[in-house]
């Protein structure tokens, strides 16, 4: 079973997310953060397989909370998502740790496979 912990301050793409993911046999969402804060206090409780983090989120955004996330536990496995291929954020999320980048508009098959993808690298 991969474990899977979202962070979105989109609480209508954290529920999308949960309830495509629920259909899956091998995946299970182990929890959901508004901010890229709350996925690092989620990150240390639940210690996920992998986490699908929103680029840009307020109080701390994904690539801030990707770095502190990488830096406190090496290896940890982060599938940054967006609403638009921004290079330069993608880029930096990359040279942090990033485990790839996913569009928040991909087809469900894209979604478990880049999420399976990730869980296995």
């Amino acid at each position: 079973m991969i474990r899977v912990l979202l962070a979105d301050d989109n609480a209508g793409v954290r529920r999308g997310l949960r309830h495509l993911l629920a259909i899956t046999d091998d995946i299970e969402v182990v929890g959901a953060a508004r901010n890229g804060a709350e996925a690092i206090e989620l990150w240390d409780k639940t210690e996920p397989d992998l986490v699908l983090m929103d680029v840009s989120m307020p109080i701390l955004d994904g690539i801030a909370a990707l770095r502190r996330i990488c830096d406190r536990h090496p290896g940890a496995r982060i599938l940054m998502l967006t609403l638009s291929s921004d290079r330069d954020r993608l880029a930096d999320a990359m040279r942090f740790g990033a485990a790839g980048h996913l569009l928040k508009d991909a087809e469900p098959p894209q979604l478990f496979a880049a999420v399976r993808a990730a869980a296995a690298a």
